[in-house]
This record gives C-alpha cells, structure tokens and sequence, in this order.
C-alpha cells in the first residue's frame, strides 16, 4: 500500500474450502437437470449472498441482461442466487426465462456455478470476492467490473473479462461474447481453474496466515 511505503507485507490469498468439494466437477448438463433449467441454451449466473446490496451493482447486470435480451436471437437462461432473487426477477424481460435459488451447502452452490456460461460480477466496490474465486474454482469464467480485488482476480488468473464498472453497454457487450460463444470460454474456464488451484488452497492459507 502506497498509505505505508516503508512496511514489509505479506499477501495471503484466501483459501477455498470449496476445492474439496467433488460437485465442482460435476457435468453442466447434470448441473443443470439438478436445478430444472435447460440444457441447450447459454446461462448467466448472478450471485451474492444479497442481491440487493447496493455495491453490488446488480441494477447494471439486469438492465444490461435486457439489453442482451432485446439484441440476441435466442435470450440466456439467467440465475439469480441469493436473497431477494424473486424481486430483481419482476425487472427482468418476459422473454428471458429467470431461475431464482439460493445455496445453502457448499454442494448446491457448485451446482449453481457449474450450470452457468459465465458469472456477471458487476460491484461498484468490492475486496477479494470469494464469489469471484468460487466461480474459477468450478471452471465457470466472469464478467467483472473494473473494480479492486476483481479487476486483480480476472487480470491475474486469464478467467474472464473485465468491464467498466456502472457501463450496462460494456457489460452487455462481454456478457454476449459467452452467450453467443460459450464454447469459446475454454480458456478462460482452464486458466481460471488453475490460477485458483495454485492460489486459494485452504491448507496453504491457515499455514500462511499462522507463518
């Protein structure tokens, strides 16, 4: 930090209990029967403990969704998990088919990320995400704001792309690069799944943090 020039400092990466979890390798198609969403089409996951939080920004993923929806021939499958799902779902176009949950065990959260394209992270503010980490963790790339420890995450370990925080345009703009190619994401999936492998090992961090 520029706030303590002269400091020494030691960065410890959270570490992610969630590695261990063997449903962060479960088939898309499997994920998605699970949760009752289709198979044959793209799907978009936004995720927070609580949606409506305002540094979230979530108010920018939906109205950039409506844009996607108004410009793409076959419209996504959008999840929304966390608290107050059902009411960002009455925002959302009809056309979009909306699926609304919320994960309570480790197994129904990788589910939830195994069955999307790519995970829309639009926060005004934000520190070291572990939803950003979570999502890599089970080879499902992001959408980022430009902001703090998400522009790090993406930039750092090649798992998504990063878009101007507040911009509904940029965000529809990446959003649509998965929807329309979601095919096209394996490298993303690949360098995101290892840079958080080498990174966020829960073991690594408890001996870190006691060193």
């Amino acid at each position: 930090s520029e706030s303590f020039p002269g400091a020494d400092f030691w960065l410890l990466r959270y570490g992610l209990p969630l590695l261990d979890e063997p449903a962060r390798r479960m088939p898309k198609e499997a994920a998605r029967r699970a949760l009752g969403i289709p198979t044959d089409r793209p799907v978009v996951l936004l995720i927070a403990s609580a949606l409506a939080v305002p540094y979230k920004g979530m108010r920018y993923a939906l109205e950039a969704l409506n844009q996607v929806a108004a410009n793409t021939a076959t419209p996504p499958v959008v999840i929304l998990c966390g608290t107050d799902a059902a009411r960002m779902r009455t925002t959302l176009p009809q056309n979009l088919p909306v699926f609304c949950t919320f994960a309570a065990t480790n197994e129904e959260l990788c589910r939830v990320y195994r069955a999307a394209d790519c995970t829309v992270m639009p926060s005004l503010a934000d520190n070291f995400p572990y939803v950003a980490i979570e999502s890599l963790a089970c080879e499902t790339p992001l959408v980022a704001a430009d902001c703090a420890g998400l522009k790090e995450i993406v930039e750092e370990s090649g798992g998504g792309v990063i878009a101007r925080a507040a911009d509904t345009h940029a965000l529809a703009t990446a959003i649509k690069s998965f929807v329309n190619h979601p095919a096209a994401s394996t490298s993303d999936r690949n360098l995101g799944l290892q840079w958080v492998e080498a990174n966020c090992r829960f073991n690594a961090y408890v001996r870190e943090t006691i060193r």
